[in-house]
């Protein structure tokens, strides 16, 4: 392979080098492009719904959508234009032509691209064409001036025509002798073509001399002399009065009548006379006048010195100067003159127009407080000035703009809008106000002016003036840049170009100082201390700046485009950023609804924070105006505080706004409205719901009259409800401190006291009705039913109609699933999970005064529903009896589960619970209520299908199905009433609570029953201890083998009876949880098995129990009686009267069959024995009972006492106190009554 044939190497990164030249031109239109959400924000429609097609493009937008929406961007906010993106729709047409320097292929080094680079940017930048034309574009405000100056040389051009003879030419008479000859031809074309080479520069330089010879008083910076005019000549142009090109009548030109180029002061020629010396120190306008000065006086002795301080920029400082006041008296002395002779000459013409413009800034620039003067003289002074306005210094216009600003607010301000004034005159007052304002506004702002003031924007403001300036130092530089292609020095050029026109421009710039300056004018200030007065007057102030920020912020971004002296455009943005906020402050205290601007509630807190910490005098100076004034203090501290709300409450007012338009206005739909309204009403400030306040009462004005002019037959009818007055009412409530309110009020309360009964059946049909849609509200129910008298539905129930039993069937159905569901939540304070129960609580009405549900409460609830059914059926009709039924296993229940509740509110567990209930009371009335609640629960089964049985003998007697009656009363009488309660048999709880008792009961009873079967042990059953005496017929011996037997038991006397009855009393105890918790045997069976388990264990050992309390029962009564006989027979019986007593019990345990003894179960001679010792005490017994109850019955007593003494039955202690007794008994009362009670204690001990 030859070595040259092979590829160079590709380097990395490669470079390309092109040299482009493209010419051509591109036609756009701009339009923002939005996303349906956008729209929607904006809108609040969206694109379909607005009928906007889809702009299909691959950007993806914020929220992940690609389709855009295209939409002008006329009538945008500048804020919006700003932000929104925009799509730019060309049209480019367009010859282009491309030579590429480098290629990646023969690039030969890495850093070959930028060598090559600079070489083709010098040279195709010198070949750049002059793009002057394009650049320089006019103005829709220059072409108009162009098209106003041409209507005025056809005018003038006219009026010459029309005249018959033109004034001869006097110029003649002022050429000198050395000037008599005429030029020859060659002489006259050199003229023309310098006049013609003069013209040209002349028309570039115009625009850039005019602005530079105002803003320097006349004279020009040395720094560019060859292109510009002198300031004479500048002078002439700004301050000219006509049109040129229109001619005068006097005199044809300066030149000629001078023969002198318009040069300067020092171009004076050595051939020329004094006059024309005086002539050439003019400006080219007043040579023109001077010389028909001359023409008017013949070239008498006359002189026009006083016109050469004439001059616009000798009167525009501030300092005193005594040449003013000559040239102006020598000016009207003169101008006296000329229009006594030559009134309609142009030459007068310009002369007055000079002469009235240099008295009016004399007299402007003398008053020291421009500010003070009368509006209407200040206008009057400056419309004379509307021809120089432009070229006045920017010191002195921004001076007048503000004296014109503080003029039209204190005006403005001065101007009320009385409640006497009729409409025609009100309108021109607001139309004035309207107008100070904008004009005002609009003298301080950088804005197109609208106006049609004679000193307006247009032709005197600080925006026009800077806006000239900054068109005209663009174009320059831009000259000044394509003049200087390819020079090295450009860049200096330029620079120094921008540092000439800079302190004209910063002078202009003044002008932004005005807008704080109208912020703290007094008669702002005035407007803003009472606003509540001048509301008229902020709002247009506040409309009117709004619009000019708009365009001024506009007008920056034109002035940015420019690309010259940023810095001083910029600068009007922070004082437009303040003016701003202010703006928005004033517009949400005092507007909140107005669209002039974006604003929010959060600017007005934002504003007075950013104003604590910032310096700006004017600002605080505002803030503690505002902070001084109680009003306004009220006025931010509510919008402080609702601010936070505000911004989630507008969208709810406006659709608030929209359903209150709406109307179509429904009882239900009337409380929503309210009760949204209320909630808006919290978070909104009363401006801000102004019209839906007025709205709503409006309305409800009109509902209230309607309701109010209701007859009886329309009552009757039912064309009036409680709930419609009742929603009226409680609508009027929130407004009852408005005018007539209260007597509306008062008016309908009164109408419906007057007419409730006849309301109360209505009502009664209303809830029904709901209560088919929905569950029945039951504290409408039941102040309905208040209302009726229960007296009169045997009548209203003759008068029912198939519908009203329909609706009547299902409010009964209705209420009753209500009622289960406040029991419910009475109950279990939870969400209803069964199918019965239907929706949620939706109607939670039963309440006392402290807010708790009660049984008392759903008791009183079911009584009053009882009424229902008492109007629909008679009380002894089968589906009556079924409901009452229903309601007894309604009030078991309710009553089951609030005795449960009470329970579980003793702990969260069983111990807890069951610790809490000691003595186990309350455990035992929940099972009580549970047996109770069991036992209606049977009654309504059988009603139930009593009540069915009944209905379907009708259905088959009258040989039809059952209607919608018959339907509705089946379904009230098939209510699962007893279903609602089977979560109470399924308490886990209640369920560990029984397991508890159970467990304890049965570890207690079989403790004690294995104590007790270890006493006895060794004493019965295979060891009984009469084993062997069956057939025994002596009793020494049966004591004796019961002392070594029965009397050596472990537990013997007092312990052992002690512990018999503590085993008789857990056995006692044991048996009455047996025999309850048998009864609630669903509460065991739907617990856990230990429940069960327990329960059985528990039974079991009372089963075993029994035997062995009988056993030690028996043995307790023998060893009684043998402890007493062994005694007795040993003669150790000390209390005689005690043992006595002790066998008569144990006697009585044995004949009286008590706790199961027979007298078979003790031994038969221990039996005997112990009657036999217990019968001598029975005579005593009855003297002391005769005692008792017959009082002094003596001749008794003593028959007793020979009776026992006769039988021999009464020991001798007792005789001699019986005898006592009946001694003291013939003597006094006192003694017989101790002795009665000391024998009756010998007895009883």
């Amino acid at each position: 392979m030859v070595e040259g044939t092979q590829p160079l190497p590709m380097l990395t990164p490669a470079g390309e080098v092109l040299a482009s030249t493209k010419y051509g031109y591109e036609i756009y239109t701009k339009c923002a492009a939005l996303t349906d959400t956008e729209l929607e924000t904006h809108t609040r429609k969206n694109a379909k719904e607005l009928g906007l097609k889809p702009f299909s493009s691959d950007y993806a937008a914020p929220d992940s959508s690609s389709k855009l929406y295209l939409v002008s961007l006329v009538g945008m906010s500048s804020e919006m234009r700003e932000t929104v993106r925009k799509v730019k729709i060309r049209h480019e047409t367009a010859a282009q032509s491309n030579e590429y320097w480098l290629m990646p292929q023969n690039q030969l080094v890495p850093e070959q691209t930028k060598t090559v680079l600079s070489h083709v940017e010098k040279q195709v930048t010198s070949q750049k064409p002059k793009m002057g034309g394009q650049i320089m574009l006019k103005t829709l405000g220059e072409l108009r001036e162009v098209a106003d100056r041409l209507d005025n040389q056809t005018r003038s051009a006219a009026e010459s025509a029309k005249q018959p003879e033109p004034k001869p030419d006097l110029s003649a008479m002022f050429e000198d002798d050395d000037h008599e000859d005429e030029d020859d031809e060659e002489t006259k074309a050199a003229k023309a073509e310098a006049a013609a080479a003069l013209k040209a520069e002349e028309a570039k330089q115009e625009a850039a001399q005019a602005l530079l010879a105002g803003f320097h008083d006349g004279s020009l910076n040395s720094a560019a002399p060859k292109r510009r005019k002198t300031a004479q000549t500048a002078q002439a142009q700004a301050t000219a009065s006509v049109e040129r090109s229109s001619g005068s009548a006097m005199v044809p030109s300066a030149a000629a009548g001078t023969g002198a180029s318009d040069k300067g002061e020092g171009s004076t020629s050595k051939k020329q006379s004094k006059m024309d010396q005086e002539v050439d120190k003019l400006d080219h306008e007043m040579k023109n006048v001077a010389l028909a000065h001359y023409s008017i006086n013949n070239k008498k002795n006359v002189s026009v010195k006083c016109l050469q301080d004439l001059r616009i920029e000798n009167f525009t400082a501030l300092k005193t100067d005594h040449s003013k006041g000559h040239a102006i008296a020598g000016a009207k002395k003169m101008l006296d003159g000329m229009e006594e002779k030559a009134a309609d000459a142009l030459e007068t013409v310009a002369l007055r127009q000079r002469y009235e413009q240099c008295k009016a800034l004399k007299e402007i620039s003398e008053k020291p407080e421009l500010a003070d003067v009368e509006l209407g003289d200040l206008e009057e002074l400056l419309s004379k000035l509307d021809k120089v306005a432009q070229h006045l210094p920017p010191q002195w216009r921004v001076r007048t703009n503000r004296a014109l600003v503080f003029q039209h607010l204190s005006k403005a301000s001065d101007i009320f809008v009385a409640e006497e004034d009729d409409v025609e005159e009100a309108e021109r007052k607001k139309e004035i106000i309207v107008e100070h304002y904008k004009n005002a506004v609009e003298a301080c702002l950088p804005c197109r002016s609208y106006s049609q003031m004679p000193w307006t924007p247009s032709a005197g403001t600080s925006t026009n003036m800077i806006t000239e300036a900054l068109e005209e130092l663009s174009g320059l530089t831009q000259a000044a840049f394509e003049s200087s292609i390819g020079d090295e020095t450009a860049a200096e050029k330029v620079e120094a170009f921008k540092q000439e026109v800079t302190p004209a421009l910063e002078a202009g710039n003044a002008a932004k100082a005005l807008i704080m300056d109208m912020l703290g004018s007094k008669g702002f200030r005035k407007i803003l201390r009472n606003y509540e007065t001048y509301e008229l007057h902020l709002e247009s102030f506040c409309e009117a700046t709004a619009a000019c920020l708009d365009d001024a912020k506009e007008l920056l971004a034109e002035w940015a485009s420019m690309d010259c002296l940023p810095e001083v455009i910029h600068a009007f943005e922070p004082e437009l950023d303040r003016l701003t906020e202010f703006l928005k402050f004033l517009s949400n205290a005092v507007f909140p609804l107005s669209k002039w601007m974006e604003h929010s509630a959060q600017d007005v807190a934002t504003w007075m924070a950013a104003v604590r910490k910032s310096d700006a005098k004017v600002e605080k100076d505002l803030l503690a105006l505002i902070n001084e004034d109680a009003s306004w203090r009220k006025l931010v501290d509510e919008i402080i505080k609702k601010s936070p709300h505000a911004v989630t409450m507008q969208p709810r007012r406006d659709r608030l706004l929209e359903s209150v338009k709406q109307g179509g206005y429904t009882a239900s739909r009337l409380k929503e409205m309210m009760l949204e309204y209320d909630a808006v009403r919290k978070g909104m400030r009363d401006v801000e719901i102004e019209e839906i306040t007025f709205l709503l009462q409006t309305k409800l004005r009109a509902l209230a009259e309607g309701i109010m002019s209701k007859t009886t037959e329309d009552l009757a009818a039912g064309r009036c409800r409680t709930v419609e007055i009742n929603a009226v009412l409680d609508g009027l409530r929130a407004f009852v401190e408005e005018s007539g309110i209260a007597d509306i009020i008062a008016s309908l309360k009164s109408f419906w006291s007057k007419h409730q009964k006849s309301l109360a059946f209505n009502d009664l049909l209303e809830i029904a009705a709901q209560a088919e849609k929905d569950t029945c509200n039951l504290a409408d129910l039941e102040e309905i039913l208040s209302r009726c008298n229960v007296a009169d539905f045997p009548v209203l129930r003759d008068k029912l109609s198939d519908k009203d039993k329909i609706l009547l069937g299902g409010l009964l159905v209705s209420s009753m699933r209500s009622i289960f569901l406040e029991a419910w939540f009475l109950l279990f304070r939870m969400q209803a999970s069964s199918q019965l129960l239907g929706r949620a609580l939706h109607y939670m009405c039963v309440k006392q005064k402290g807010g708790n549900y009660t049984v008392i409460a759903v008791m009183k609830r079911v009584n009053l529903v009882q009424k229902v059914c008492h109007l629909l059926h008679a009380e002894d009709s089968q589906p009556a009896i079924a409901f009452s039924k229903h309601v007894e296993v309604l009030k078991a229940g309710v009553s089951a589960g609030f005795e449960l509740r009470k329970f579980k509110s003793g702990g969260d567990t069983a111990t807890k619970a069951l610790d809490t209930d000691k003595k186990k009371t309350q455990l035992m009335t929940v099972v009580n209520t549970y047996m109770g609640l069991q036992k209606k629960g049977h009654g309504l089964t059988g009603g139930v299908a009593t009540a069915k049985e009944e209905l379907a003998k009708e259905s088959h007697e009258t040989g039809t199905e059952a209607d919608a009656c018959n339907i509705k009363i089946l379904e009230m009488v098939e209510l699962d009433t007893l279903g609602l309660f089977y979560e109470l048999f399924r308490d886990e709880l209640l369920s560990d609570a029984i397991s508890h008792m159970c467990c304890g009961a049965s570890e207690a009873l079989h403790q004690s029953m294995q104590k007790m079967d270890k006493c006895l042990s060794g004493v019965v059953g295979r060891k009984s201890w009469k084993a062997t005496l069956e057939e025994e017929t002596d009793l020494d011996k049966v004591l004796q083998l019961a002392e070594t037997t029965l009397l050596r038991m472990p537990l013997r006397g007092k312990s052992f009876f002690d512990s018999i009855e503590k085993f008789n009393q857990e056995l006692r105890d044991a048996e009455e949880l047996v025999s309850s918790f048998a009864k609630i045997q669903d509460v065991l069976e739907a617990g856990t098995g230990e429940t069960m388990e327990q329960f059985e264990q528990l039974q079991v050992n009372v089963s075993e129990a029994k035997p062995i309390l009988k056993a030690a029962r028996i043995c307790n009564v023998e060893s009684v009686i043998v402890h007493i006989l062994l005694k007795e027979s040993k003669q150790q019986l000390t209390d005689r009267a005690q043992a006595q007593g002790l066998l008569r019990d144990m006697v009585a345990q044995v004949t009286g069959n008590t706790n199961g003894i027979v007298r078979e179960d003790v031994h038969p001679l221990l039996m005997t024995a112990a009657e036999g010792f217990s019968e001598k005490m029975e005579c005593a017994w009855g003297i002391i009972y005769a005692f008792d109850n017959f009082g002094w019955a003596v001749e008794y007593i003593l028959q007793s006492i020979n009776d026992c003494k006769v039988e021999g039955n009464v020991d001798v202690l007792c005789a001699e106190a019986i005898g006592d007794i009946v001694f003291s008994g013939t003597g006094m009362m006192p003694s017989v009554a101790w002795a009665y009670r000391d024998c009756r204690q010998r007895f009883l001990s």
